[in-house]
């Protein structure tokens, strides 16, 4: 049983540490970075993982602190709209640190318009 353990552990630290994050946006307070080989297209979908790196702390709402968020994002690139299919959480920035928190629960799609962020993720993801 704790060789199960371990290998999941194993196997989560091993996905952070694996991607090769490409910066593609930052401002005072955040940079954005993509996995560039995560991206995966299927049609007029595409799959690709991204980063968040927060210049301070922010917390969930059980008050647990973070630095970064990696995120999977479900596109759709005949409509501009994404959705996020995985989120995790974790204590220190480019995904390091322990993971705090994760969501696997896909969120509701969202359309691109409002956030030039996901907009150029959108537009790298489906290749426009």
């Amino acid at each position: 049983m704790r060789n199960v353990i371990f290998m999941m552990l194993l196997a989560v630290v091993s996905n952070s540490a694996a991607a090769e994050w490409s910066l593609v946006r930052q401002n005072a307070f955040d940079g954005d970075y993509i996995d560039r080989v995560s991206i995966r297209r299927d049609g007029e979908t595409a799959y690709m993982s991204s980063l968040v790196n927060f210049d301070r702390a922010r917390a969930l709402g059980n008050g647990q602190r973070y630095l970064s968020m990696q995120l999977s994002r479900k596109y759709d690139c005949k409509d501009p709209k994404s959705r996020i299919i995985q989120v995790s959480w974790y204590a220190e920035t480019m995904g390091l640190g322990p993971m705090i928190a994760k969501d696997d629960y896909p969120y509701r799609w969202d359309l691109y318009e409002a956030s030039v962020p996901t907009q150029l993720l959108w537009k790298i993801a489906c290749g426009k």
